[in-house]
């Protein structure tokens, strides 16, 4: 496939990416250009320079899944690329629409191609986070209780009970740091009796954008994009 050398031209500036480290970076080393999606005049990357760092960071943290898997699954752990690129990246739909098209055009191939071998980025691939074990078995635990829901019974079960009996049974007994209950009491007559609920912005303009429009961007996301975490 043919590389379309207007979009590897485009540039992107720090303040359109929402990857907190990636747009840090790009805002003290970044190169000086006028932003393609903005307007702006902002120290920023090419699109073909933000694919090339996209390539390295999708092959270590990410792992293109099966457009074939469950609908229930697919909606809770596993995104078209496009959105993934918005999800991981921080892209706007136009940008992340843009660098799918270079990520596809940079892997393609014709005999694969000719074969129905997709692209890896194709416009119809689909990516999930790798599964990582930072926390060692109790992460194992977890990944396994979510693995009987999501794979083998939707409803809890005695399994599925057993592994939440392991990981909280004995949670109203362990202590913090400090000598305080991990689990705190509150409501009326306690020394809480108030919750807030609170967004983290990395930038501004993304907070006057939830303010613009707070039913939209602070409640509750619709099932076909929520999380698993939410």
């Amino acid at each position: 496939m043919d590389i379309d050398d207007s979009r590897l031209q485009k540039q992107i500036c720090w303040h359109c990416i929402g990857e907190e480290f990636l747009a840090r970076e790009l805002s003290s080393n970044g190169v000086d250009g006028t932003c393609d999606y903005c307007g702006g005049s902002e120290l920023g990357i090419s699109l073909l320079s933000l694919a090339v760092r996209v390539e390295e960071a999708f092959d270590e943290h990410m792992e293109k899944t099966s457009g074939n898997m469950n609908t229930y699954r697919r909606d809770r752990s596993s995104l078209p690329i496009t959105e993934a690129l918005q999800e991981y990246v921080g892209l706007e739909e136009a940008a992340a629409s843009d660098l799918q098209k270079i990520l596809e055009e940079r892997h393609s191939d014709f005999d694969d191609a000719a074969t129905g071998i997709e692209s890896p980025f194709s416009v119809d691939s689909y990516y999930e986070r790798k599964y990582e074990i930072p926390g060692g078995p109790w992460h194992e635990l977890w990944r396994e209780f979510e693995i009987e829901l999501l794979q083998r019974a939707r409803f809890l079960n005695t399994k599925a009970l057993g592994i939440l009996n392991r990981v909280f049974g004995e949670l109203h007994s362990v202590q913090t740091d400090v000598g305080e209950p991990v689990i705190k009491q509150a409501g009326p007559n306690t020394s809480l009796t108030h919750l807030f609920r609170a967004r983290e912005f990395a930038y501004a303009r993304e907070m006057w954008k939830a303010c613009d429009a707070p039913a939209r961007a602070l409640g509750p996301p619709p099932p076909s994009i929520a999380r698993s975490w939410h």
